[in-house]
């Protein structure tokens, strides 16, 4: 009652118990499988728990299976079987050879294998089978089926995408757990009782039969006839001459190849499993050993972070789970906690309560992090002075000022606290205020959901925004500035105390800040890679500050304005319109002979499509130089370590807009606050209501078999009759998000795009450096 009979679909008698909504959640969630783009999963060179052959070589193992979509021919799945390939034709041959090696080691060590189904293998092939015998609810992206052991391999010929014979390798594996009946099962064996282990049959084995060409014994796969798995025979896996593969109506599983059961009394191989796995046989550790590994100051009364395990424990807290009340899998979303998203989620009398447990990072110091940068080894960063664009340092109140100017409109100033200054201190203050404040939730710190490698995917870091909404792929909320926590609105009068001071009052107060993004980076993995913040409806100044551990903040010039196109088969520059040309940025590619042909071109001695040639020619004999290995990739044009308590100003008229910055983490804890200057705003109503729907979703999901029930007389839930008879109580579904409140002030300024050509405002200058304390009363009131 477990075989699919001609591969029949099947209505599946009960509900997921390890389900996933993203794919990402699985792979943070899951131990046994770590991937989001590939199928297989093994253990890391490395791990204590690898083996070493005679020839004292690493021998890792294959820990987990993701069956996707677009299946291999012989693919299959029952209630207590699969049979899948370990490698498509396409993979490159040490990758196939691997697979091969590491499942094999599964196989002798009788490791269990966990496997997971996506919701693409449930969907019919060209062939109109499908993989998975049931449909996977629907708004899951992935089921997790339970442990499985590998009983046999094989190996099949097939051919690449060049036309290349190739090898595909085959696994056939059987489910660990029989004593329940798989949630997939069909629906018509629900009534029938599930045979005990005493009652099973161990003894039936896979047939056996001799190829009369290679006189070779192989195991009889298919039922319709007999294929030869020798390799070295000219009859491989050929039915009367012709590829197995090439008629679906061979690849019928002979009824004792899908029958054969290993000795589940055979206390070996769980004793083997419990070795490998501490967590074994669930499937997932539980809650006690997950806290205990992934938060241990949090089971005891003493805090044993040290500067030698801060990094290891801060990269512990961002380990996803596997809720237990519910078994949905959960990121780490929230800076805080761990928190199930599943608006289902109940406890164990059967109320809905999301499980949840307030795990924050711990606090540091800034010394405790000055400590923890000694333990690891960095490569040096330039002083400033040594680097492209600098033009001076001036002192301004308790900082020291480094200037850049870069040409073209594009400059920069770093303002750094003295030390024992005013400044140092607020900083100090500051950090240990957001810390306390994003331990508690009050900063809203969390990931946001993007779209990445057309999946969806979480932000690098924890973040929120205040003050004037920010538009951004991903959602931010709407929390205006005077709602904001105190710690926000003292950060920010700070920075605007600063740029005042710097730039002087201006009549377009371009330095006044009213937006602001603070991230948690909690770990050394955590970054932002390059990007700009030139939207039209911002300021010119860009600032970010620094709180906490150090990291390294690079510029780079525009791949379109330091090569002359974005890409190598993408469109070169051409003159505007307005009969602008090639900025010429200073420190691009080829910059000498850029300046001289536009030079030539402003002089009316070469035409705009005389320019567009030559700049082509020079550009691609330059680029394909074999000895150079030009690539039209983003290159640091300067890269410098910012500390705690470092403001870095971006400012001028087009540093936004021929540059981008990127910022790689360099300390397991710091924060970032960014403060920019939003003139208009920045989407529709219709935009802004699509992201306010994305936030919702971003903090909740709803599974579809958590069907709202009213309350019934006198407040009475109802009763909820689930998938194989379990009776629970049904209140009516709390809601675990609050509902996005869009504030449309009078105030705001609705205008169209601005555009580039267009005259803008005279950007702001610094005054001249003056001595002045940061936070004087006297300099509040001028402003």
């Amino acid at each position: 009652m477990t075989i699919r009979r001609n591969m029949e679909t099947w209505i599946a008698h009960g509900r997921p118990t390890s389900f996933s909504q993203r794919r990402t959640d699985f792979a943070s969630a899951t131990p046994w499988f770590r991937g989001v783009q590939t199928g297989f999963w093994s253990t890391n060179a490395g791990d204590p728990r690898n083996t070493r052959d005679a020839d004292a070589k690493e021998e890792k193992y294959c820990t987990g299976l993701y069956i996707a979509g677009c299946p291999p021919a012989g693919r299959y799945i029952d209630a207590e079987t699969v049979i899948s390939s370990i490698n498509g034709p396409d993979n490159n041959l040490k990758l196939i050879a691997d697979r091969e090696r590491e499942t094999r080691h599964s196989l002798r060590s009788r490791i269990p294998i966990g496997i997971a189904v996506s919701k693409d293998a449930a969907k019919p092939d060209e062939h109109g089978v499908q993989t998975f015998p049931c449909a996977i609810p629907e708004g899951l992206e992935c089921v997790a089926l339970g442990w499985y052991m590998i009983t046999h391999m094989w190996v099949k010929p097939g051919k690449n995408a060049k036309g290349h014979d190739t090898d595909v390798w085959m696994a056939r594996l059987e489910k660990i757990d029989l004593a329940e009946r798989s949630w997939w099962s069909d629906v018509k064996w629900a009534d029938q009782p599930q045979p005990s282990m005493e009652d099973r049959d161990f003894t039936t084995k896979a047939a056996k039969e001799t190829c009369q060409t290679c006189q070779e014994s192989s195991v009889r796969l298919f039922e319709p006839q007999f294929v030869c798995l020798n390799k070295q025979c000219r009859d491989w896996f050929l039915v009367n001459g012709e590829h197995a593969d090439a008629n679906p109506a061979n690849l019928v599983y002979h009824h004792r190849f899908l029958m054969e059961r290993f000795d589940r009394f055979d206390q070996s191989s769980h004793d083997a499993a419990r070795g490998f796995w501490d967590f074994y046989p669930n499937l997932y550790p539980p809650p006690d050993q997950f806290f205990a590994k992934n938060y241990p100051d949090g089971q005891g009364p003493q805090v044993s972070v040290t500067p030698q395990n801060l990094a290891a424990r801060n990269e512990a807290l961002l380990t996803g789970f596997s809720c237990p009340q519910c078994g949905l899998t959960n990121s780490r979303v929230d800076y805080h906690r761990w928190h199930c998203r599943n608006t289902d989620c109940r406890d164990a009398e059967g109320n809905v309560k999301p499980f949840s447990y307030h795990a924050p990072p711990p606090r540091v110091t800034p010394e405790f992090l000055e400590a923890e940068r000694k333990t690891v080894k960095e490569k040096a960063e330039k002083p400033f002075d040594k680097l492209f664009g600098y033009l001076g340092t001036e002192e301004l109140g308790s900082h020291i000022l480094y200037v850049f100017d870069f040409g073209g409109g594009c400059r920069m100033t770093i303002l750094r606290p003295q030390v024992g200054s005013v400044a140092r201190e607020m900083s100090d203050a500051l950090f240990q205020r957001v810390q306390e404040d994003g331990a508690a939730g009050r900063l809203g710190l969390s990931r946001r959901t993007i779209t990445a490698n057309g999946g969806a995917g979480l932000t690098n870091h924890f973040v929120e925004n205040f003050g004037e909404r920010y538009y951004l792929p991903f959602a931010l909320g709407d929390n205006p500035m005077a709602q904001a926590p105190e710690v926000v609105r003292d950060a920010l009068d700070l920075a605007n105390v600063y740029t005042w001071e710097y730039f002087g009052p201006g009549k377009n107060n371009e330095w006044r800040f009213n937006e602001l993004y603070i991230a948690a980076y909690q770990s050394r993995k955590m970054h932002m890679n390059f990007h700009d913040d030139g939207e039209k409806k911002l300021g010119p100044i860009i600032g970010t500050w620094t709180l906490g551990g150090h990291a390294t903040f690079k510029l780079c010039i525009k791949p379109q304005y330091d090569y002359g196109r974005k890409a190598k088969d993408s469109a070169w520059m051409k003159p505007q319109e307005d009969g602008t040309i090639d900025p010429v940025p200073a420190g691009c590619t080829e910059e000498d002979f850029r300046k001289e042909l536009k030079a030539r071109f402003e002089r009316g001695e070469i035409d705009g499509e005389q320019w567009t040639a030559q700049l082509q020619e020079h550009m691609d004999q330059h680029m394909a130089d074999p000895n150079s290995k030009k690539t039209y990739a983003k290159r640091s044009l300067v890269s410098f370590n910012v500390e705690h308590g470092d403001v870095v100003v971006m400012w001028g008229p087009n540093t936004q807009r021929f540059m981008e910055h990127a910022v790689e983490c360099k300390s397991p804890m710091r924060f970032a606050i960014t403060l920019r200057r939003v003139t208009e705003n920045m989407a529709t109503d219709q935009q802004w209501e699509v992201l306010n729907k994305r936030l919702v979703t971003d903090r909740a999901f709803t599974p579809s078999w958590a069907v709202e029930v009213e309350d019934g007389v006198n407040g009475e839930a109802e009763d909820e009759v689930r998938p194989g008879g379990k009776r629970v109580k049904r209140s009516k579904a709390e809601k675990v998000v609050k509902k996005v409140k869009v504030e449309t002030g009078n105030d705001e300024v609705q205008g169209e795009d601005e555009d580039e050509n267009e005259a803008k405002p005279a950007e702001a200058k610094p005054t001249k450096a003056r001595v002045m304390r940061s936070m004087s009363k006297k300099g509040k009131e001028k402003e």
